[in-house]
């Protein structure tokens, strides 16, 4: 047995070295397009954000006059350099900002208005955009933090000068929810100016210090974190959910001592409430931190330590990039070290260093890491260098564990600063580059180091466009329905098979598939697919037990099956599930497959050995569709009754509870969905705010049955009635611009059964006004329905149904029910594709469900007179017809 485990563990390792090559590609986002933003001096690129219109914005530091995509001349020493950006990367503007001497680094953030904060480091003296002089007392100390407001145009609204009496260097600005800001990076100065807190370190070095602002840029307290015995760098800062603050940075920047990690947790005052390091017997480098979904903290940066400390895994030849996952509290949960192999053009360990620089979250609960490395593939890196340094771009799940990697760059050097998500599921990427036109690269370098950005498509990996069927034990075969099962593979273990020569299997057309086996006391199948969902069908036919001239039946073989390391079935008796021997049967599971590998192991049980007849792998059926609204419109209660307002640029909903009625508004949706079946799940997407303070208010989406409302026509006079909303179809919404989104699964799936428009009215029981962009919005974020379908009951072989008579049930037309709307009872005609008895079930849009009075025989067997419940209240139900041949589900509408 020993040696048995041992094979298949090989063969799964090799079979993972043929196929990793392509499961990585499948894996990995395509690049959708590049752009590189430069001028004839040197531009250092810093972040990059996505707007409210689609676009995105860019910043860094320039040293160049006005010449390339630069239009402004420098206003002495570097400025902060911003480029404005449409979807495609297309530059729209650009704008220079500094003083008489020096501007460095720069951040951006969207502001609620539709404007920018930026943040920047500077050493300049009043004007001409430059308000105040700085702080220090002479040229050497004359650093400051320095923070602009913008309009979304990129118009100055105010500036200011924000330190001490020596120096300050910004690293991070975030908006904050009472609409001010937070900003952190060191200080090295006494108290005096804005800063109200002593030093902690000796003399000459520096502290960690954060200071909140208000909406207008004044301060309104700072703090001063750090260590007392040595310099602290970084200072990267998120607000936390409980309106506190989580701050990361590091110790040691000019001192020969090695360095560590360093976080610190602030209450919304800016008091201290806890902090941590950690580090290995090296220097580290924190560069980023984040919460995490349970309320703990992811920390990223680089590491050039081994083994010791905090760190579990030792670096590969040099630095690496190195995470952190730590509890609400700061305890250390894991580490994960991250590298690269040699350089190929130089096996010196010397220039084999990866530095990761921003991290962001994704929709599934995992991370993207981004940075840049110098070396080639291995030990995690998939793909070689381009040319130096590259742009590297990773993948991690909730746990740590790399899902994919990507490398990007040209012929010489670039680097990746900013990794963020965009709107449409995609991922956006900024760096410093002075590649020429090469690899990844599709523009040349104005003559320098330029901004390198590189937009990227959504990630939804491609799974296997042609299933894997798999004959076990048995040749090559084609089904009567042209489905093609290949010559038993990838199978590893004890190698036994069973078959018979002859005999028929009911419940199926396909008799060879079942006449052969593989069967032993303990098999496996490694097959290789591309990481995600697959459809796993597993045939089987007991031809042994209970078989003609055979004993045994029920009992005589149960064994068990796993998938991917988990349990499926628990002493499976083939005889028993099929009905006796002889008889086809079939199994079918949900696998999510995450190594390349489809991992299936076969294992004795508490009778006799495991016995299956073939296999189908099929990609995961499920599809991701977004509609966009064909029409949606405002209606307003009071003297705005028989006023339309469907070309305003807002949807706008409000409630009335006791305030005038003027002031009430509620918002229609209509989505054409054609085509759509089995519908999984679905939800409404609404980007917007609660407009009037930070409190969340309660929004809700009902369904409308009614869809002959127009958005040019529709008022409150006229306007359709609302379904009450199910339990799901409500979201809180408080003064953040964002999607929400609101669960509407089972009114789309009624209506995809139905007429496949889909009606939907937003309202409130609040009497605060929520405001969200509409299509005809300018700056884009328009509404969406996101459908997700699963069609695998269509896509897996039916091969115990391949006849004639199963094709025709899937034909016939459905049951028809009147009258309908309905009060006391409906009349069922039921298809002719139910040949046996039906089950009836009905259930509110709610999910719950209601005993039904046993259906009367009308003139015929296929008329049926069913009494609903006395207690049903007045809307939409559901009725689900079901046979042993198909199941239909009708729509009925019950009045008083």
């Amino acid at each position: 047995m020993k040696n048995t485990l041992r094979f298949k563990r090989f063969i799964k390792s090799l079979l993972t070295l043929i196929v990793f090559g392509q499961a990585s590609v499948y894996a990995q986002p395509a690049i959708q397009w590049d752009r590189t933003f430069g001028s004839n001096g040197r531009e250092y690129f810093e972040s990059v954000k996505q707007t409210p219109d689609g676009g995105f914005i860019a910043i860094g530091h320039s040293e160049s006059g006005k010449s390339g995509d630069k239009s402004q001349a420098g206003y002495g020493g570097t400025d902060i350099w911003i480029v404005k950006m449409a979807a495609d990367g297309t530059k729209q503007w650009d704008l220079a900002l500094g003083g008489d001497q020096g501007e460095s680094n720069g951040y951006i953030e969207l502001t609620p208005d539709g404007g920018y904060i930026v943040g920047a480091t500077s050493t300049s003296g009043v004007g001409p955009i430059k308000s105040q002089p700085p702080y220090g007392t002479d040229f050497e100390e004359m650093y400051d933090y320095w923070i602009i407001k913008l309009s979304a145009s990129g118009t100055v609204e105010w500036d200011k000068t924000i330190g001490g009496p020596r120096r300050e260097f910004l690293k991070s600005l975030k908006p904050t929810k009472d609409g001010g800001y937070i900003l952190a990076g060191v200080s090295r100065s006494p108290i005096g100016n804005d800063k109200t807190k002593a030093p902690l370190a000796y003399p000459n070095s520096y502290d960690l210090w954060v200071v909140k602002l208000s909406s207008s840029g004044e301060v309104q307290w700072d703090s001063v974190l750090g260590t007392d015995n040595y310099d602290d760098g970084g200072g990267y800062i998120e607000q936390t959910s409980d309106g506190g603050y989580i701050l990361g940075g590091y110790l040691s920047v000019e001192l020969n001592y090695p360095g560590d990690y360093y976080i610190a947790k602030l209450n919304q005052n800016g008091a201290l409430q806890w902090e941590k390091t950690y580090g290995g017997p090296d220097y580290d480098q924190l560069e980023s931190v984040l919460q995490t979904n349970d309320g703990g903290y992811l920390l990223g940066g680089w590491s050039y330590s081994g083994i010791g400390g905090d760190k579990s895994e030792a670096s590969n030849y040099n630095s690496d990039y190195w995470i952190i996952k730590v509890d609400a509290n700061g305890t250390k949960l894991w580490d994960k070290t991250i590298g690269a192999g040699l350089p190929t053009d130089n096996s010196d360990e010397v220039n084999n260093v990866s530095q990761l620089h921003s991290m962001t979250k994704t929709s599934d609960g995992g991370f993207l890491l981004g940075g840049s490395s110098y070396g080639s593939i291995g030990p995690d890196k998939s793909e070689p260098s381009r040319g130096k340094e590259d742009f590297w771009l990773i993948k991690i799940d909730a746990n740590g564990t790399k899902l994919w990697d990507k490398t990007l760059g040209g012929i010489g050097n670039d680097d990746m600063n900013s990794v963020e998500l965009s709107a449409d599921g995609g991922i956006i990427l900024g760096g410093t580059s002075n590649s020429t036109k090469s690899y990844d690269k599709s523009e040349n370098s104005y003559g320098g180091d330029d901004y390198w950005i590189v937009k990227m498509a959504p990630e939804n990996p491609p799974l296997p466009q042609n299933p894997i069927r798999i004959n076990a034990g048995g040749p090559e075969f084609m089904t009567a329905t042209k489905k093609l099962f290949i010559a038993d593979k990838y199978y590893a273990g004890i190698d036994r098979i069973s078959s018979i020569a002859t005999g028929d299997i009911p419940n199926t057309s396909n008799d060879i598939l079942y006449q052969s086996a593989r069967c032993s006391p303990s098999f496996s199948y490694n097959i290789p697919v591309p990481n995600g969902e697959v459809t796993v069908y597993l045939h089987f036919a007991e031809t042994y037990f209970g078989a003609p001239g055979k004993k045994g039946g029920k009992g005589s073989r149960q064994f068990h099956v796993n998938m991917e390391g988990v349990r499926k079935l628990t002493n499976y008796d083939i005889f028993a599930k099929a009905g006796g021997a002889m008889l086809a049967t079939a199994e079918t599971f949900t696998v999510n497959v995450t190594d390349g590998m489809l991992n299936i192991d076969f294992l004795t049980g508490a009778a006799d050995l495991p016995r299956v007849s073939a296999i189908e792998v099929l990609p995961s059926p499920q599809r991701t569709l977004t509609f966009a609204p064909e029409e949606d419109a405002t209606v307003r209660d009071g003297i705005y009754q028989n006023q339309n307002f469907g070309s305003d640029p807002l949807l706008s909903i409000k409630g009335f509870n006791g305030t005038p009625r003027d002031l009430q508004r509620v918002s229609y949706l209509k989505f054409a969905i054609p085509g759509i079946t089995n519908v999984k799940s679905a939800k409404l997407r609404v980007y917007g705010k609660n407009h009037e303070n930070m409190e969340g208010v309660t929004l809700v989406a009902g369904g409308v049955l009614d869809d002959s409302w127009t958005e040019n026509g529709i008022t409150k006079a006229n306007a359709p009635y609302a379904l009450n909303p199910a339990a799901e179809a409500r979201v809180q919404v408080n003064s953040e611009m964002k999607y929400r989104d609101l669960d509407v699964t089972e009114f789309v799936r009624l209506q995809a059964a139905g007429d496949k428009v889909v009606s939907l009215a937003l309202s409130t029981g609040s009497i605060r006004l929520l405001n969200f962009h509409s299509k005809e919005n300018p700056s884009g974020f328009a509404p969406q329905l996101v459908i997700v379908t699963d069609n695998t009951a269509n896509q897996v072989t039916r091969l115990g149904s391949e006849s004639e008579e199963a094709s025709e049930s899937n034909t016939a037309l459905s049951s028809v029910i009147y009258p309908n709307p309905a009060k006391d009872h409906i009349m069922l005609e039921v298809s002719s594709g139910h040949k046996s008895e039906v089950d009836l079930e009905l259930t509110n849009m709610a999910g719950m469900q209601f005993q039904l009075q046993r259906p009367e025989t009308e003139d015929n067997s296929t008329r049926l007179k069913v009494g609903l419940p006395g207690q049903l209240q007045a809307g939409m139900y559901l009725l689900k017809v079901q046979s042993r041949e198909f199941s239909e589900v009708l729509k009925v509408l019950v009045t008083e």
